[in-house]
Formats: C-alpha cells, sequence, structure tokens
C-alpha cells in the first residue's frame, strides 16, 4: 500500500464513520435513511510521481506546465469541491494556467528557473505570493 492509497482509504474511512454516526442519528430522530458513504476519489495519474518524474516528463514533451496546472486545478475541483468536499483549498491562483504557459515559454527558450521551474505547488495562505491571490492566514477578517 502506497501512502496515497493509505491517505485515501483513511479519509474515506473517516468520512465513512462520520456518515454512520451521522445516518444513524438521522434514521433515528427521523424515521429515514440517512445519506450514503462517500465513494473514493477516482485515481489521479499524477499521483506519486515525484518532481524530478514531472520535470523527466517535461523535458521529454510528455507534460507540459499548463497541462499539469490544468490536472492539478481539475483535481482540486474534483476532491475539494465535488467529492468528499473537504475544502482544503481556499484559493487557487486565477492566473495559474496564464503563468503556467509563460514557464513553458521559458522552457522552450532554455530558460529554466531551477528544479521547481513549470511545477505546481500549493502554499499556505499566510505567504503573501504578490500576485492576485489573497494572504489570509484563515482569517475572515478583510
Amino acid at each position: 500500500m502506497n501512502r496515497r492509497t493509505f491517505v485515501r482509504s483513511s479519509v474515506i474511512g473517516g468520512v465513512g464513520l462520520a456518515s454512520v454516526s451521522v445516518t444513524g442519528t438521522a434514521t433515528k430522530a427521523s424515521g429515514v435513511n440517512g445519506p450514503s458513504a462517500a465513494s473514493p476519489p477516482p485515481a489521479f495519474e499524477l499521483d506519486e510521481l515525484s518532481v524530478s518524474e514531472l520535470q523527466s516528463g517535461m523535458a521529454a514533451g510528455k507534460f507540459t506546465a499548463h497541462s499539469l496546472a490544468r490536472k492539478y486545478l481539475d483535481r482540486i475541483d474534483d476532491v475539494d469541491k465535488h467529492g468528499p468536499q473537504i475544502n482544503a483549498i481556499i484559493e487557487t491562483n486565477p492566473e495559474a494556467l496564464a503563468i503556467a504557459t509563460e514557464l513553458d515559454r521559458e522552457r522552450k527558450a532554455k530558460r529554466l528557473r531551477g528544479p521547481l521551474h513549470g511545477i505546481p505547488v500549493l502554499i499556505k495562505d499566510n505567504i503573501d505570493t504578490h500576485d492576485r491571490m489573497t494572504t489570509t492566514a484563515g482569517s475572515l477578517a478583510p
């Protein structure tokens, strides 16, 4: 069992346990069957790929920074917004795809910035990124 499978199983197990206790409570209170347990999110093709494997894929033309950004944004949407809805991602960069396209242009011009060039990353919202993303540190205060 790899770490992704372990985490996925743990999350789904926790969601399942939570829904069992909610279902039991709802059934007792209303006499109606409660919601069904959440199903695990579909497999993700980039699970378990390291940064060096992603870089190798970009060097070989298998991936682009834009395609990686699109895949990860879609995965966030599938899992965080429409799947188990764990709301782990507060905000995505509205300029992510444009930035990725620019990084692809730099790669074609042989101007690599470093080992993370074109690799999508998640950062905490208490880090000021000097772009359109909000730095909130989890606070609702303006």
